[in-house]
């Protein structure tokens, strides 16, 4: 590398003289250095300088953990729901960290429950979000509409209605997505 016979000048008031270098691994410094806990003397040449930065940048970022997954603050299920006819919905678990398992139940005409297996969730700390909107573009008529609501301290409660006569119906649950979390 060439360099053309100049001085580098620092924001350190100390100068690097590159008039007798012939590449960038002759180059030494003239004052001292400290990099991430490494003190580099007058006269340690570049190379030994990068080579030292890089061992620090890589053990550094060996050394950030890596969150997973699970270190969010609350608990959650996720489903994919369907329902037809009379039928309680089936639920299609996507994710469950709630360590108890969730039934579907049908309670009537669009109203359906989930409710745990065992044990109980703080209404106060318990939220649940559905996929809002069903839409028939062929059957205007027939478009709808999802909620649902943490019914007591171990179940939520889906209502499904229909957009114009806000009538409660069933089979406008086709894999909704449903998300219940439980925070500490």
């Amino acid at each position: 590398m060439n360099f053309n016979n100049k001085t580098i000048n620092h924001s350190f008031n100390s100068r690097i003289d590159t008039r007798s270098l012939m590449s960038v691994s002759d180059l030494k410094l003239d004052y001292d250095l400290q990099v991430g806990g490494y003190k580099f003397l007058p006269k340690t040449s570049f190379k030994t300088i990068l080579n030292r930065i890089v061992t620090y940048i890589t053990n550094l970022t060996n050394s950030i953990t890596v969150l997973e997954a699970n270190t969010r603050p609350y608990k959650v299920y996720t489903a994919l729901l369907t329902q037809t006819g009379t039928n309680a919905p089936v639920a299609t678990v996507l994710e469950n960290t709630l360590g108890v398992s969730l039934t579907p139940s049908y309670s009537g005409t669009g109203i359906y429950d989930l409710t745990r297996s065992s044990g109980t969730w703080d209404t106060a700390k318990t939220t649940a979000i559905i996929s809002q909107q069903y839409l028939d573009n062929w059957y205007p008529e027939e478009a709808g509409f999802r909620t649902v609501y943490v019914r007591n301290n171990n179940s939520v409660r889906i209502v499904s209605v229909t957009a114009g006569a806000y009538a409660a119906t069933d089979g406008f649950l086709g894999n909704t997505m449903i998300e219940i979390r439980v925070y500490p």
